[in-house]
């Protein structure tokens, strides 16, 4: 009788390598941010990023990121699919509710991959609420020296996504809304003539009422009015004026451009005082500077011709300020990380090159502060009596030396019980009597 030998495997779990985790980055749309500043929106979607010393292959068992807020557990995240090894590995949120909607407050990120960990306890991340921005999107049946077009195609409606993507802004807070058709058909809106484009601008600027200057995100009530012609104007059907506007509230903007939703962001980042960063564009040197090889304008005075001296260069091939990779630009929810790309605020690329610069995200946060606009509601609620206003409309041409470089249009009165809060210019209204 023979006697079976039995033989017994057991097969080891794989061993996977293990790196140090270099640090941490939250990032929101731009992980280096301006001066090593940590300004983070309350709200917005938000990648988990671990940078390690080398590269190695994810164990999703033993690798995760736990958010805290204010000391309490949110969620915790599983690591983004890799089918190679991976010096970065990234974490996201299901959804937004699964993150707590990020909601305000201080929050700490504990990682672990393949087992190490690492914390950002001790280094504040703090989550802040910004105001809110209401647009109000407007199709424009347009006037192209007598050629009348309408908007056709139907992009326009979701260039918000954009904006939200690009700007310190919470999900909630782009305020997109769309209306009817604007019929801006008539002669007078003649979008190859100077006081045409004036015109439709005005026009547009008109839909907001009045008495919303006091008090821009109530109900009806917009920030801006965004109006979208479907073709180029200044030598239609092939011209070259992309977008304009003569400040807030209105812009308009080219439906069949293919970077028309950077260019949504580029002329609403104007009337918060970003400056052109394309060749011959009005600059703002020390909010969003050029590259220093293109000359333009001063963004506050036409008059003067300035270069920016901040070391920017341009991204090849765009006419816009490059954004380094080293950045780390990051489209959440979307494309992830991308590579070399150029802010939003230059012109001559593809949609998918331009992004937004340290320097747009840090203005653009400062200006969305929602504590002036608290102050400004509190004035308002103290000021229960009605009061009578005066808006009006015109044209004040550059360098103005006659009173035929000023063109008025009617003006009108209401009463109101917002307080409008102040504001300063390089001109002003000034009432006086028959003397």
């Amino acid at each position: 009788m023979r006697s079976a030998l039995l033989l017994s495997v057991l097969a080891a779990a794989p061993l996977f390598a293990q790196a140090p985790i270099d640090r941490i980055e939250i990032n929101q749309a731009i992980g280096v941010q301006k001066g090593g500043a940590r300004k983070f929106v309350a709200g917005k979607d938000t990648v988990v990023r671990a940078f390690l010393a080398a590269p190695v292959t994810v164990d999703p068992n033993q690798t995760s990121a736990t958010v805290i807020r204010d000391g309490q557990t949110v969620t915790t995240l599983a690591p983004n699919d890799y089918e190679a090894p991976t010096q970065i590995v990234d974490f996201l949120c299901p959804s937004r509710e699964a993150c707590g909607n990020w909601a305000a407050g201080s929050y700490t990120f504990e990682v672990k991959v393949n087992g190490v960990t690492a914390s950002t306890a001790g280094t504040e991340s703090l989550f802040v609420e910004r105001a809110s921005i209401r647009i109000l999107a407007v199709p424009v049946k347009a006037n192209y020296g007598g050629t009348i077009v309408p908007v056709t195609d139907d992009r326009w409606k979701t260039f918000g996504d954009y904006v939200r993507g690009t700007y310190p802004v919470a999900a909630d807070k782009l305020i997109w809304q769309t209306r009817e058709e604007f019929d801006a058909s008539d002669s007078s809106f003649d979008l190859e003539t100077d006081d045409g484009r004036r015109n439709l601008w005005e026009a547009l600027a008109k839909l907001i009422p009045a008495s919303c200057a006091g008090t821009p995100n109530e109900d009806g009530c917009f920030n801006q009015v965004f109006g979208f012609i479907m073709d180029r104007p200044n030598g239609y059907p092939n011209g070259t004026l992309q977008g304009y506007t003569y400040g807030k509230p209105a812009n308009i903007g080219v439906v069949r451009d293919e970077d028309a939703a950077a260019t949504v962001a580029h002329e609403i980042g104007h009337t918060y005082g970003l400056g052109d960063t394309y060749d011959g564009g009005s600059f703002a040197c020390a909010v969003n500077p050029a590259p220093d090889s293109f000359r333009g304008k001063d963004f506050d005075d036409a008059t003067k011709e300035v270069a920016c001296t901040a070391g920017k260069q341009p991204l090849e091939g765009v006419s816009g300020t490059k954004i380094p990779a080293e950045h780390h630009p990051y489209e959440v929810g979307g494309r992830g990380p991308l590579g070399d790309s150029a802010e939003y605020m230059g012109s001559g690329g593809k949609q998918a090159q331009f992004w937004t610069t340290q320097e747009a995200w840090d203005h653009l946060f400062d200006k969305l502060d929602p504590a002036a606009e608290s102050a400004a509601a509190a004035r308002v609620r103290a000021d229960a009596t009605p009061q009578r206003y005066i808006q009006c409309f015109g044209t004040i041409r550059d360098n103005a030396t006659t009173a035929a470089d000023v063109q008025m249009d009617a003006c009108w009165t209401y009463m109101d019980e917002d307080l409008l809060p102040d504001s300063t210019g390089r001109y002003m209204f000034a009432a006086v009597n028959a003397a």
